[in-house]
Formats: structure tokens, C-alpha cells, sequence
């Protein structure tokens, strides 16, 4: 089965929330749920990836993959990880432990084996309804035609997972065609940042007191930041 592109259903009981890269920041997460008074019985959180390693709690964070109210795309951490542990590519194992994922050494394989499964299930793009309008989520950089995302080239899909190397400077993105507005993280800016049709919203965590932004679903709809 192709899990490319996954397209969610209309959240027609609650709020959807968008947030960037995790890497392991457990209880900073839950502390920015609870701040936005996130019902799981209603509300859904969709991350642009990365939700493991550098952070403290990359074992207890992967526990959100079996929450019904959690969506995720793949990142380039959860990538590797899927080559380490499942395709038990050993100069990836390596990369993994350089990238953060010194968490996984006390781990079995038959730990690591089944998270990599879960991984590997997650799609690499996501389309999340939001009233009159779809928005698109991948981890890096989107392709210049959305619909492209469902059955992606080998260059494309490491470009949207973002295996390979991306450029910070964002002045030049393109329009994506082919849908209304695009999410993605991997790139760290002090705020969320618009340009064109994409969002890019993760917010490096700088200290203990940081969280996790949190961009509601109506942001989407009143379009609140400043395209850069």
C-alpha cells in the first residue's frame, strides 16, 4: 500500500493544531496542550516530524504514536531511523548516534525493531481539511506541485523529508500548486514564518522554559503572521 500522502478526515468536533519538530521534548509538549486546553475527545495535533532524539524524553514521546488524536509525517530523524532499525543499515546506525539518537543504545533490537514499523507507517505528506480550504503538511521542503506527493521520485521524497541538505533562505520559495497552504518544519525560525502559500513553523527550543508552538487551525483561516 502506497502511505505517501494520507488525507485526513474533517475534524468537525474540535480544533486541529499544527506543531514543528518535537525531538524528544515530552512534557514540554503536554505543558503547551495544556495550555490551550487541548481535548484529546475532540481536538488532533499534526507535527511536521522529528519527534524523536537531542531531547530528554525520546522514548516516552514516541508513545504518541498510538494516540488516535496524534498525526505525524515523516522527518529525516524518524527516516534514519527506519534504516538503522528495520533495514539494519549499520553506517546509518552510526548517523542516528552523531544526530541525537544516543537514547537508543541500552535498547534491544526487538525494541527498536517494532518503533521503526511504526515509523515506517507514518506518511511523508499529510492533507488535513481545514473548512473551504486543504492544507499540506511534510517535514522540509514541498515540491512546487502538490499532487506530486503521492507517488514521489526517490529525489523528491529525501527533498521533502529532508535527508538532504536545505537552504534557510526562503525568499525565493515558490507557490505550491495544487493546494491552498503548506506546513513544514525541519528549518528553525524565532517565530512562525510565512512566505508564499508555506508555513514553516518550528521554533528551535532555546531553554527550559520554552514550549512548543502550538498554530490553531483558525490561524490557518485568518492567516495571523506576517508573510516574510
Amino acid at each position: 500500500m502506497n502511505n505517501s500522502l494520507v488525507r485526513l478526515a474533517p475534524n468537525l468536533k474540535g480544533t486541529d493544531y499544527f506543531v514543528g519538530d518535537l525531538f524528544g521534548q515530552y512534557t514540554l509538549l503536554k505543558k503547551a496542550l495544556s495550555n490551550v486546553n487541548f481535548d484529546i475527545n475532540r481536538d488532533r495535533l499534526i507535527c511536521t516530524g522529528n519527534i524523536i532524539d537531542y531531547g530528554p524524553e525520546s522514548l516516552q514521546i514516541v508513545s504518541l504514536l498510538k494516540e488516535k488524536w496524534f498525526h505525524m509525517v515523516r522527518g529525516d530523524h524518524e527516516h534514519r531511523f527506519i534504516d538503522a532499525f528495520l533495514h539494519l543499515d549499520r553506517a546509518v546506525y552510526h548517523t542516528v548516534l552523531t544526530k541525537g539518537g544516543t537514547w537508543t543504545i541500552p535498547l534491544s533490537q526487538s525494541r527498536l525493531e517494532p518503533l521503526a514499523i511504526q515509523f515506517a507507517k507514518r506518511p511523508i505528506a499529510l492533507e488535513v481539511p481545514i473548512k473551504n480550504a486543504m492544507v499540506g503538511v511534510v517535514h522540509a521542503d514541498p515540491p512546487g506541485y502538490w499532487p506530486s506527493v503521492k507517488y514521489p521520485s526517490q529525489s523528491l521524497l529525501k527533498t521533502m523529508v529532508g535527508i538532504d541538505p536545505v537552504s534557510n533562505n526562503i525568499s525565493h520559495a515558490p507557490v505550491v500548486q495544487g493546494i491552498d497552504k503548506v506546513v513544514v518544519g525541519h528549518r528553525s525560525f524565532e517565530s512562525v514564518t510565512v512566505h508564499s502559500n508555506t508555513w514553516f513553523i518550528y521554533k528551535k527550543l532555546e531553554s527550559e522554559t520554552d514550549l512548543p508552538e502550538l498554530i490553531s487551525m483558525h490561524d490557518f483561516l485568518a492567516d495571523v503572521p506576517v508573510t516574510a
